[in-house]
């Protein structure tokens, strides 16, 4: 099995756990994940660098007949794939940045102008257009299609460059970070 479809089971086999867990603590027998300590330790380690689970450690404990891998997770960064406290724009360098995953966003172009005036407010915050198409300045304050272009320019970028499927959400008026 390649490390893509370990991943794959992995977050399976957890989000099928989360289903019937009490708390954000998981305890799951290796054998469930279908591949080697160590394959899955990798696999792990990266979910933890993403911040899509808090901590992970194997678990033997006397009268079980097997070894289990101990997961402190937070359900919703994992479920969701993306903790907020992860996603930042940098005005100033035009970064958009996920945990360690960086992009570039040019300045003074339009995505640029709907990342700093989206990323100004609290994650999740609703920005109405109208905000964002004053810092747009040559624009016709009316033409809501560049606000909407601009937004699915960001979404592709935040996709290929970041692993973020849709980070912005638009909708008639307004836009906001989809957290």
């Amino acid at each position: 099995m390649t490390l893509s479809q370990i991943a794959k089971k992995i977050e399976e086999v957890i989000k099928d756990e989360l289903d019937y867990a009490l708390d954000d603590s998981l305890m799951i027998p290796v054998q469930k994940f279908e591949a080697s300590l160590e394959d899955t330790g990798k696999v792990l380690a990266k979910l933890r660098a993403e911040g899509r689970i808090r901590s992970f450690m194997t678990i033997q404990q006397e009268g079980w007949d097997t070894t289990h891998w101990h997961i402190r997770v937070d359900e919703e960064d994992f479920v969701q794939g993306v903790p907020a406290r992860l996603i930042q724009f940098d005005a100033k360098t035009g970064t958009l940045q996920c945990g360690e995953r960086k992009t570039k966003i040019r300045p003074s172009t339009n995505m640029s102008h709907v990342c700093r005036t989206v990323f100004s407010r609290p994650l999740g915050e609703i920005v109405q257009e109208s905000d964002i198409l004053d810092s747009i300045r040559e624009s016709k304050r009316d033409n809501n299609r560049l606000v909407y272009d601009a937004v699915n320019a960001i979404n592709k970028t935040a996709k290929y460059n970041l692993g973020i499927q849709k980070l912005l959400t638009w909708e008639r008026n307004h836009v906001r970070v989809n957290v």
